[in-house]
């Protein structure tokens, strides 16, 4: 099974990653943590741009990102899925059509990214640009491209379309506890896999 979590920076994606794959393997599932940008060559070059020690345009980026995806699947995420292991991914296709879609036509995104598998699940991570921008800053460490907060309020719009028109997208309130946030993501991911005897 492959679930992508999405959200804003500083929305808990990457904190729940790990507690929901610890989870999941207390109840006999193996499980692959990764993220995109990937650990690739490719991906080790986004991270360079997005944290400002490489530049490129918006297009470059775009494409840079989906050969990336594309190169993630192939050498990550199939043959994790081959071996029945539920796959959980920080970012996906969505990311791009929310941040490169701000200045590339949706259109053109989704052209560069068909080839991409699809994911089974979707978990969106739904905070407050206020509280995104405060979990950010609690944090510290140097502001990247996508992180300015005037940005934010566009992304936050197009990620609240993009699951609300995607039917294998579940919203988790992110505004929550940390407990209660992981366990709502258990549970989405136990019912997608009609294991609703399980729930916490």
């Amino acid at each position: 099974m492959f679930v992508v979590f999405e959200g804003l920076d500083g929305a808990g994606t990457t904190t729940q990653l790990k507690r929901v794959s610890d989870r999941l393997e207390a109840l006999g599932y193996q499980t692959l943590i990764t993220a995109e940008p990937s650990d690739g060559n490719i991906g080790k070059y986004i991270r360079k741009i997005l944290t400002k020690e490489e530049s490129a345009d918006k297009q470059t980026l775009a494409l840079l990102f989906a050969a990336d995806r594309l190169d993630h699947i192939y050498n990550v995420l199939k043959p994790a899925l081959e071996q029945n292991i539920i796959v959980l991914c920080d970012r996906y296709v969505i990311s791009s059509l929310v941040y490169q879609g701000v200045d590339c036509s949706d259109e053109w995104v989704k052209a560069i990214n068909s080839q991409a598998i699809n994911s089974d699940l979707t978990l969106y991570f739904s905070v407050t640009t206020e509280e995104a921008f405060n979990r950010r800053n609690h944090r510290g460490g140097k502001t990247e491209l996508f992180e300015e907060n005037s940005f934010l309020s566009m992304v936050k719009d197009r990620y609240d379309k993009f699951s609300d028109s995607d039917p294998n997208t579940c919203v988790i309130d992110a505004m929550q506890s940390i407990e209660q946030i992981t366990n709502d993501c258990v549970n989405a991911i136990l019912n997608k896999l009609s294991l609703k005897g399980e729930q916490l």
